[in-house]
């Protein structure tokens, strides 16, 4: 068996699932083990793939975000 040096990734399950469709899409692939549990990645130590990642994330998560709009004219109540 050969080990690999990697980055542990604490995540919840949605994003586990985002991450593991990035990967599918990612040649090469940079998931070394996904069998961890069900809240924990082993990515490839690349700096490259983690600035990816990052970026690919926030626009996931603010793709994801519900922002409330306020009215500043109330007087229709």
């Amino acid at each position: 068996m050969r080990s690999k040096r990697g980055v542990l990734v604490a995540c919840d399950i949605p994003l586990k699932q985002f991450l593991r469709f990035l990967n599918q899409q990612h040649k090469p692939s940079f998931i070394i083990d996904e069998g961890l549990d069900g809240t924990h990645l082993l990515i490839t130590n690349d700096v490259k793939v983690q600035k990816f990642l990052k970026q690919k994330i926030r626009e996931w998560q603010r793709s994801n975000m519900y922002i409330a709009r306020i009215e500043e004219d109330i007087d229709d109540l």
